[in-house]
Formats: C-alpha cells, structure tokens, sequence
C-alpha cells in the first residue's frame, strides 16, 4: 500500500524529497537546535545539518522545477541523502556519552527512513521514459 503511495518517476520523486528536506531542515533548525527538544548534540553540529539539508532542499526543488534530466539529479540526492544519514550516526556516536533519549529516538529514526528514501530515490532514478 506504501509502495501505491510513493512517486514512480523522477520529477515527482524530488518535489517530494525537498518537501521533506525543508521539513528536516526546520525540525533540526529551529526544533532541535533551539534544544526546544533537547537531542545531545551541539548547537552548533544542529545548525550545520539544518543548513546542508536546506541545500538538498534548493537542490531537489532545482531538479523539480529546471532539470531536463531529473534523473540524474535523483541519484545525486539519493547519495547525498544516504551521506547525510552515515554523517548523523557518525555524529551520535562521537556526542554518544551527551545524547538524550530524544536524540537516541530521533537520529536512528531519522537514518532508517533516509535509508528507504536513498534506496526508493536510487530505483527510481533508474526510470526509462518511454
């Protein structure tokens, strides 16, 4: 049902991934970096992933709206995304002894879902049209 749900081709698929970049890039910005959730990590590590998701979010947006190969653009957020999540648990385990058990539920959490997104983005960047 999941599946029925989600884009199938590569245009869609990055309008829907810089939705969710921008959403990320405020939760981690102005939720978790105020430490209005207290997560463990640095405010200054918090902003630094806020504003390399806002330029996947320019990025996605860009390949939506301007791309004549939008493919090629999925990939390279497929990657990036997946990059992005390595990067985050890598970070939580060098902040492990300061993470709060927000952080401990978010980041994992956070690095599961990028990993179907990469995995979903990188299939469909696969897409043939015609």
């Amino acid at each position: 049902m999941i599946r029925k749900l989600l884009p199938s081709k590569p245009r869609p698929l990055l309008l829907w991934d810089s939705l969710g970049a921008l959403v990320t890039s405020a939760v981690t910005g102005c939720v978790l970096a105020t430490e209005l959730v207290p997560t463990g990590l640095p405010t200054t590590v918090l902003i630094a992933l806020a504003a390399i998701v806002i330029g996947y979010f320019a990025t996605s947006l860009f390949g939506y709206l301007q791309s004549a190969n939008p493919a090629s653009v999925l990939k390279v957020m497929a990657i990036a995304n997946l990059s992005y999540g390595c990067a985050t648990m890598v970070l939580c385990s060098m902040y492990s002894k300061s993470l709060t058990t927000w952080g401990w539920i978010y980041f994992p959490l956070e690095f599961v879902i990028l990993v179907a997104l990469s995995m979903w983005e990188w299939k469909v960047s696969q897409y043939k049209v015609g």
